[in-house]
């Protein structure tokens, strides 16, 4: 429901995205909207791999994966 919106290829987070250069600004975008941080070294590795593999699958897999971990629950 709200995740699928939030995360589907449609969605306004996968639409704003699409529009940066490279996976790394993707991956930082992706960040920056949902966790308001940029990603750490690691976090930027990772990222990178899934949308280099997934293409704007890897983003919404992404997304995905941020707003089900406890920092983004923190947040909200």
């Amino acid at each position: 429901a709200v995740t699928s919106q939030m995360t589907g290829l449609s969605s306004k987070i996968v639409d704003d995205l699409e529009e940066l250069d490279g996976p790394g600004d993707k991956v930082r975008g992706v960040f920056f909207t949902l966790l308001n941080r940029y990603p750490d070294d690691e976090e930027l590795k990772i990222g990178m791999s899934m949308i280099e593999d997934y293409g704007d699958d890897g983003i919404s897999d992404l997304a995905w994966s941020l707003m089900n971990s406890p920092e983004f629950l923190y947040i909200q």
